[in-house]
């Protein structure tokens, strides 16, 4: 497991590149792909809340 972070301006298709290959290109019954959007208004918190509602059980 490795850490990637992906950077570049605005509207390159970052986002829809990992959503791309985190919703279709990787086995399902081995990943669980999830979306958690960031704003200036996010906190901790409710970042933590979202993490724990897509956990599997």
């Amino acid at each position: 497991s490795r850490p990637l972070l992906f950077v570049g301006p605005t509207g390159t298709g970052k986002s829809a590149y990992v959503s791309k290959k985190m919703m279709s290109d990787l086995p399902q019954d081995k990943y669980i792909g999830s979306i958690i959007t960031f704003s200036a208004q996010s906190s901790a918190n409710q970042t933590q809340v979202r993490a724990v509602l897509i956990r599997p059980k």
